[in-house]
């Protein structure tokens, strides 16, 4: 029998569960979001930490992450979950750095893997690709289920250019799971007069939008998961962000009307945080768990209550900068750039 679910943890989280076992990927549930607490997670999934770690505490739990954003590898997360883990996987980077940041946190060193080989976890399989493009570490991830059924989880790995490639010796895929909105401040942090910030912001996140179409459609998935973002704002000086009518960090139910006409033959499966695919035998079942339906008529109203229980005021007191360590601060980005830009 090939029992097992695929839960989705909200933004780019996954979490796979068979009798005895639990794999996660990019579990990120802080109630202090990520980046300062000037993003959170959109919905909001910080009810999951407490079922993730009952679950964790019961069954052996391996877990992978696919790169080093906030939003990806959340600290928070990691350390609750670190008296659980059994082993811990990255992937096999050039510039080592990565793995030192889970000694940082108490975490178990993690077992690094190399790209496009096959590594048995618990009861599936799996494979790593890599895109080290310019500064850009990530990393997506290919999962042969119990039943053989594949998962392609791309995250916000840019591998557009290599998704034929990856059909072609790796197919056919069954669920596929990628980001479909933007995760940058540009033009945002930015001077622009409106219609060019406008004009930008259109541009970019429709050609987002044209580039997981057209993977969607190279690939040929049964499924495909809309995920890793957007990520909302709570912050006064950025809230005003989560309405942009053509932002960059565009919601699910924009790509969804995208894909609607452009007549996209795959089943899209717009989960919230907490629905999951549950495998019987072959029998494949949706649970929709999560019954708060955030849509765009409901989206000021979800924002200004998720706002309200966030208390982010006294949230970000735990991250005021004070004015004498803005020089070190400075140094120490600089510092790093320098390193990176070694590499190449």
């Amino acid at each position: 029998m090939h029992n097992y679910r695929i839960k989705y943890l909200g933004h780019a989280g996954f979490s796979i569960e068979t009798n005895k076992e639990l794999f996660l990927i990019d579990p990120w549930l802080s109630p202090r979001g990520a980046f300062l607490s000037s993003w959170f997670q959109f919905p909001c999934n910080h009810h999951l930490l407490d079922t993730v770690l009952s679950i964790a505490s019961k069954k052996k739990t391996s877990l992978y992450i696919t790169h080093e954003h906030e939003d990806h590898f959340c600290s928070f997360t990691l350390k609750k979950l670190s008296n659980y883990l059994d082993k811990v996987f990255i992937p096999n980077y050039k510039i080592p750095t990565f793995k030192n940041l889970f000694s940082e946190i108490g975490i178990k060193t993690p077992e690094v893997l190399d790209e496009r080989k096959w590594y048995n976890i618990n009861n599936f399989k799996m494979l790593v690709f890599l895109d080290e493009s310019g500064i850009n570490r990530d990393s997506g991830v290919l999962l042969e289920l119990p039943d053989n059924k594949k998962l392609l989880n791309l995250n916000d790995c840019k591998l557009h250019d290599k998704i034929k490639d990856i059909k072609k010796i790796y197919g056919p895929i069954d669920f596929f799971t990628c980001q479909f909105t933007g995760a940058t401040m540009h033009p945002i942090c930015y001077e622009h007069k409106d219609e060019e910030y406008e004009k930008i912001s259109k541009k970019k996140k429709f050609a987002k939008f044209h580039g997981v179409l057209n993977s969607i459609r190279e690939l040929c998935p049964k499924y495909f998961i809309p995920s890793a973002g957007p990520a909302c704002f709570l912050d006064e000086k950025l809230y005003h962000l989560n309405f942009e009518a053509d932002g960059v960090f565009a919601k699910s139910w924009e790509f969804s009307e995208y894909l609607k006409k452009n007549e996209v033959q795959t089943n899209i499966l717009n989960f919230a945080p907490g629905d999951e695919i549950v495998c019987s035998n072959q029998d494949l079942k949706f649970n929709y768990k999560n019954k708060i339906n955030v849509n765009e008529n409901n989206l000021k109203t979800y924002l200004f209550n998720y706002k309200k229980r966030m208390k982010l005021q006294k949230i970000n007191k735990k991250y005021e900068i004070k004015t004498t360590q803005h020089d070190k601060l400075k140094s120490l980005l600089v510092s790093n750039l320098k390193k990176k830009n070694n590499f190449f």
